[in-house]
């Protein structure tokens, strides 16, 4: 069994006794300084924490807020830049139409001066040739008057 000695139980005690008189005389203040200033130093740490925290939060909504304004800027370039390129896509089209009509109406006007020239000339030949003809089959049966009386005559039934 367990022997329990009373005299080195209380010699123990009284040591403790002596041990605590001595260590509250000589270090008790400097321990509860050195623990009010580890006490003061964690608050400190907590609280400058606490405020990084805060601040950190704060910096993490405003990047947020800056990416989502950013993109909706984004969106409103490149929204910007579609109808930017559609009014020169269009502005391109008339001007390419404009440019065609302009075309198609000088070729018009050129035909229908060639036209008239070819006609003009087909005329001319055609009296040569009528006059030709008429000299030979009248020489000298039709005098000059006759002769273009019959000339416009044929002329008239020629140009209708």
């Amino acid at each position: 069994m367990v022997d329990i000695n009373l005299a080195v139980i209380l010699a123990a005690i009284i040591n403790f006794i002596i041990l605590l008189a001595v260590v509250k005389k000589f270090f008790w203040k400097k321990i509860l300084i050195v623990i009010e200033e580890r006490e003061e130093s964690i608050k400190s740490n907590y609280s400058l924490a606490e405020e990084k925290k805060a601040k950190a939060e704060l910096l993490v909504k405003e990047r947020e807020e800056l990416l989502a304004k950013s993109k909706d800027q984004g969106r409103e370039i490149v929204e910007m830049q579609k109808k930017n390129a559609e009014v020169v896509s269009r502005e391109i089209l008339d001007s390419a139409q404009n440019e065609a009509k302009l075309i198609i109406d000088r070729a018009q006007k050129e035909a229908k001066r060639e036209k008239e020239k070819l006609i003009e000339e087909l005329r001319t030949e055609t009296i040569d040739l009528a006059v030709a003809m008429s000299t030979r089959a009248l020489e000298a049966a039709i005098d000059e008057e006759e002769h273009r009386r019959l000339i416009d005559d044929y002329l008239s039934k020629v140009g209708s």
